[in-house]
């Protein structure tokens, strides 16, 4: 008789071991989830300024394709690269700039606005030289500068 008593203690003890068990293991199972639902219902604060000196854009493969950046206190610029393209916009407090280039530089086009006046220009430049048209217009001095390939600078006026 005593075997099968110590037997049926073994038992009861062994079915109140998986009792705590189970139950320690549905409680980490709705803490579990609980948290879970909790993290996946937040919603992330975007924030209202993001302040840097430079931001860059970075391609697939690694390259940086653009960046916008301080240049000083009063120089800001703003640049992005393609394969064989480049466009540059640039400000502070004396002049604003946007210069376009193609093919490596060989072809650029830049417009400039200053204190007294402002300017355009088209160039290309190749191995046999440069050349190209730019418009000056200010307060002081207004011109149109053309400058074929090989051949002499004209101004007008002169």
């Amino acid at each position: 008789m005593s075997t099968q008593k110590n037997l049926e203690q073994r038992m009861s003890h062994l079915e109140k071991e998986v009792r705590i068990w189970r139950r320690l293991g549905l409680g980490g199972l709705v803490c579990a989830v609980l948290v879970s639902t909790v993290a996946a219902t937040q919603n992330p604060e975007t924030p209202s300024v993001v302040r840097a000196k430079e931001f860059q854009l970075i391609g697939s493969d690694g390259t940086v394709k653009g960046a916008f950046k301080t240049l000083g206190p009063d120089n800001v610029q703003l640049r992005m690269n393609g394969a064989t393209s480049e466009i540059a916009l640039v400000a502070n407090d004396q002049r604003a700039t946007l210069n376009l280039s193609n093919d490596n530089r060989i072809n650029s086009a830049v417009i400039e606005a200053y204190a007294k006046g402002g300017s355009m220009g088209l160039s290309r430049t190749t191995e046999k030289g440069r050349s190209g048209v730019h418009v000056n217009g200010g307060s002081e001095d207004s011109f149109v500068k053309i400058e074929p390939m090989g051949g002499p600078q004209v101004r007008i006026p002169e």
